[in-house]
């Protein structure tokens, strides 16, 4: 097994699209689609991945948060065809501890209760390790089952909040928190850029109050305070007002934070129609090829946080090859941190030595350089796995990486 790891690592993984449509030995009748569906939430969860015949005994099931109808349909598709594709990958090398892989998911309709109700799903079909959920509020509600359970969990939400005294200590993170997000963000602008006159545009949720907080103390480290706020609701579709806020302020960039690729579009599209003079630095859902699919010329300048960049490495570029291949668009981190959860979990295993709860989270808290296309895996004492970041800017359609240093 070390070896069908080895190879995964090596970023060899040679699929088609027939074996991602491929039905095999799956508990269930029918496969998820590529594009959402809109099965009823309850609806009983599917496994999915059709295990190799090489590979035998009792399944290695891994539980997926599937954002498969709501607000985050977009980017739960892409958390899907990523699960899908190294889930087959893995079974096509021997499976995980010699036994094939199921992936089982559960839509959890983009809503925190959503969440609530697939983790009841996945729970009952006695999953062995958890992916997801995807954002810090749907993580948060979940938190107090998963912690009882000890369930082996890895999320990507990225506040703070699911980090504080008395979260699951049997969950990790695999994306950059926000704490350092905007550490590096509030750097660039005032140390790169020589900004001074900053205006923060942000989400009222888990993830935009948090960053609003974070933001603010770390340009204060710079001598720099936000002249202006101005908050918006996480599916709104005219930000007219907010934008318009912002550009009265006359600031030298504004900093947007969305948690949905699909507002953070609405966002960039409106303000190049507003013709707003500031520049725009946004969060890491600005940095996604979805936002980037939906905006076109609209994305031009502007600069965004980014936690995934095919260019970051050879790894990173050969899942961006292999994705692109079989999808037809290029990867970025919504399928990336899953892609780097399920071989995480799969490494621990290995090195555990079994499936049991509790030695696989021991596993995972000793985890050390292992290889990730978001970036190398050490696991420290907040139980994040990801420390590395990256600013981009987008010229002639392309991401060009920042100076951070």
């Amino acid at each position: 097994m070390k070896k069908v790891l080895a190879a995964l690592l090596a970023g060899v993984m040679a699929l088609s699209l027939a074996a991602c449509s491929s039905g095999g030995a799956a508990a269930s009748t029918t496969a998820a689609p590529a594009a959402p569906a809109a099965p009823a939430a309850t609806q009983a969860a599917a496994q999915e991945a059709a295990p190799a015949a090489s590979t035998a005994g009792d399944p290695v099931k891994l539980g997926l948060f599937y954002e498969q109808t709501g607000d985050f349909a977009v980017n739960g598709e892409r958390h899907y065809r990523a699960a899908k594709m190294v889930i087959d990958d893995l079974n096509a090398k021997g499976g995980i501890l010699g036994r094939p892989v199921e992936l089982v998911t559960a839509d959890d309709s983009s809503t925190n209760a959503g969440a609530v109700t697939a983790l009841e799903i996945l729970m009952a079909e006695k999953v062995d390790a958890l992916i997801g959920p995807g954002f810090s509020s749907m993580c948060l509600a979940v938190a107090d089952p998963i912690k009882e359970a000890g369930i082996p969990a890895i999320v990507s939400g990225t506040s703070l909040a699911l980090v504080a005294e008395g979260t699951p200590k049997n969950w990790f993170r695999n994306l950059p928190p926000d704490d350092i997000a905007c550490a590096n963000i509030a750097k660039f602008l005032t140390q790169k850029k020589g900004f001074k006159k900053i205006f923060v545009l942000y989400e009222n949720s888990t993830f935009g109050n948090g960053n609003l907080e974070f933001i603010t103390k770390s340009l204060k480290e710079y001598g720099v305070e936000p002249i202006g706020t101005a908050m918006f609701n996480g599916g709104d579709t005219d930000f007219t007002a907010q934008i318009m806020t912002a550009e009265a302020a006359k600031p030298e960039a504004t900093i947007y934070f969305s948690a949905s690729s699909a507002d953070a579009a609405v966002l960039v599209r409106q303000s190049r129609e507003l013709g707003v003079t500031y520049e725009i630095q946004g969060s890491m859902q600005f940095g996604s090829s979805v936002t980037f699919g939906l905006c076109g010329d609209a994305m031009e300048g502007i600069y965004a946080f980014q936690s995934y960049n095919k260019n970051s490495s050879e790894l990173a570029g050969q899942f961006n090859d292999e994705y692109e291949k079989l999808y037809g668009e290029g990867a970025d981190h919504f399928n990336g941190w899953v892609r780097d959860a399920i071989l995480v979990v799969a490494d621990a295993m290995e090195r555990a030595g079994t499936t049991e709860y509790a030695a696989v989270v021991k596993a995972l808290s000793e985890t050390k350089d292992f290889p990730g296309v978001i970036g190398p895996m050490t696991c420290d004492e907040r139980n994040e796995l990801i420390h590395n970041v990256s600013i981009v800017h987008i010229e002639d359609g392309k991401y060009v990486v920042q100076d951070l240093s």
